[in-house]
């Protein structure tokens, strides 16, 4: 399996396999053997850097992680189908 866009999180569940690609700020869906897209996800603008994507059971829903550690943006958020955050809560030390 080949993935552009700078891949950073994975996650296998459902028996696809999520990736999270934090240039392009995507969420792409795999079948499980890897070898065909199923979903591609961009996510809002403000969702910057990324890092995992976990999708909620029995939803269309993401729970996603991303900025960087003492940046300005650094949170947990869900996000829809869509890619738009519909909760989020800021991580700090």
């Amino acid at each position: 399996m080949q993935v552009e866009g700078e891949p950073e999180g994975l996650y296998v569940s459902r028996g696809n396999v999520y990736v999270t690609c934090s240039a392009s700020r995507l969420i792409k869906v795999y079948s499980g053997d890897g070898r065909t897209c199923l979903r591609s996800l961009k996510l809002q603008q403000d969702i910057s850097n990324p890092w995992h994507a976990i999708p909620l059971p029995d939803s269309d829903r993401f729970l996603v992680s991303h900025g960087l550690e003492g940046g300005r943006l650094h949170r947990l958020c869900v996000i829809d189908n869509t890619g738009k955050v519909r909760a989020a809560m800021r991580l700090s030390r």
